[in-house]
């Protein structure tokens, strides 16, 4: 719940992945609360809207037009 560029990060390559923010090593818990309607921040100014939450299970989330 809490992956995106400004948020946790990608656990990625961060210099690539995430403008050179270190992801996150931990669970943040003011992160966890996402839900549907929620803007999922990809990159500088892209965000996907979160369409579906299963905690522990699956989260899905949608490029709009």
């Amino acid at each position: 719940m809490q992956i995106g560029s400004k948020r946790a990060g990608w656990y990625g390559y961060d210099w690539i992945d995430n403008d050179g923010i270190p992801s996150a090593d931990r669970i943040i818990p003011e992160l966890q609360h996402l839900k549907v309607g929620d803007d999922m921040p990809i990159w500088k100014g892209i965000n996907y809207k979160v369409v579906a939450v299963d905690p522990n299970r699956s989260l899905v989330d949608f490029v709009g037009e």
